[in-house]
C-alpha cells in the first residue's frame, strides 16, 4: 500500500480534440515522438485516477501518455441506446456486478449528485491512496459535469453490446495484459479468471496481492512495475527496443528518480 501524495492536476498538459463528432477532454504527457500509450480510466473516475502510472511511464522517457476523460465526464454527450442485453440480465449471471441495476436507474443520478462528497470520500479515500487535495479535485471536477453522463454507461449497456456483435467468434490480435488483484472484492480473481484465452491472440495474467479495486492509487508501485516491465518485453519483442538490459536500465532509473 502507499501513502497518499498528490499530484497537481493542473500541472499536467491538458488538452481537447473533437473525435468523431465528440469533445474530449484529454492529458498529453512525454515527448510527442514517444511510442503513444492510451489509459482509459472506469466510474466514477476520471483521467486523474492514473496519474501514478502517467508519471511513471514518462518517467521512462519513451512513451507519451495519452489519458482521456470518457465521454460523459465533463460533456454533454450522450451514446444512442439499443436493447441488446440489460444490467438486470448480466448482473444475474454475474453476482458481483449487482449494483448495475442500481447505477443504470434514474435514483442513481440523484443519489449520486446530491451526495457526492460522500461518495467520493468513500470511494476515494486516504485508504486507496488518494489525498484531501484529490479527493477535492474528484468533488470540483464531478459537480461541474455531474453525474448523468458518466452513469449513462450503465443504461446503454444494451447500446454497447450492439455495437459489438461484429467481435463475435474473433480473437484480439493485440497482445493484452490482465492484472489480477487478489484483494480486490468487486472485479473478482473468480471472475478475472473466467476471461477465456482463447480470445485472444497473446495473453499475460499476472497477479497483485495488495490494492483493491483502486489498485491504481493503493498500490501504484506493483502496478507501474508489471506495467512498465510488460511493455518493455512486448516493445523488445517487436524490435522497439533493442536490447532487454538497456530496457531494464531504463525501468531501474525511472523508478530511482520517483
Amino acid at each position: 500500500m502507499t501513502t497518499a501524495v498528490h499530484f497537481d492536476p493542473s500541472k499536467f498538459n491538458h488538452q481537447h480534440a473533437v473525435c468523431g463528432g465528440f469533445n474530449y477532454h484529454y492529458v498529453d504527457q512525454g515527448p510527442k515522438d514517444g511510442l503513444p500509450v492510451v489509459l482509459v480510466h472506469g466510474f466514477p473516475d476520471l483521467w486523474y485516477g492514473w496519474r501514478h502510472q502517467i508519471q511513471f511511464l514518462v518517467s521512462l522517457g519513451r512513451y507519451r501518455v495519452i489519458v482521456p476523460d470518457m465521454l460523459g465526464t465533463g460533456n454533454p454527450f450522450r451514446p444512442v441506446t439499443e436493447r441488446l442485453i440489460t444490467p438486470e440480465d448480466f448482473a444475474s449471471e454475474n453476482p458481483a456486478f449487482q449494483y448495475f441495476s442500481y447505477f443504470a436507474s434514474p435514483e442513481a443520478i440523484v443519489d449520486f449528485d446530491e451526495g457526492v462528497e460522500d461518495i467520493v470520500g468513500e470511494l476515494f479515500s486516504e485508504e486507496n491512496g488518494n489525498s484531501d487535495e484529490d479527493r477535492a479535485y474528484y468533488i470540483q471536477s464531478h459537480r461541474k459535469g455531474g453525474f448523468h453522463g458518466p452513469l449513462s454507461y450503465y443504461k446503454t449497456f444494451a447500446a454497447s453490446h450492439q455495437e459489438d456483435l461484429y467481435l463475435v467468434g474473433k480473437r484480439y490480435p493485440i497482445p493484452t495484459l490482465l492484472i489480477v488483484v487478489k484483494s480486490d472484492h468487486i472485479v473478482t480473481p473468480e471472475y478475472c479468471y473466467q476471461v477465456p484465452a482463447d480470445y485472444f491472440d497473446v495473453l499475460e495474467i499476472q497477479e497483485l496481492d495488495e490494492g483493491g479495486h483502486w489498485c491504481l492509487t493503493a498500490n501504484p508501485e506493483g502496478v507501474n512495475k508489471l506495467l512498465g516491465e510488460y511493455l518493455c518485453r512486448i516493445s523488445l519483442q517487436a524490435g522497439i527496443i533493442g536490447r532487454l538490459d538497456t530496457c531494464r536500465r531504463l525501468a531501474i532509473e525511472a523508478r530511482a528518480r520517483l
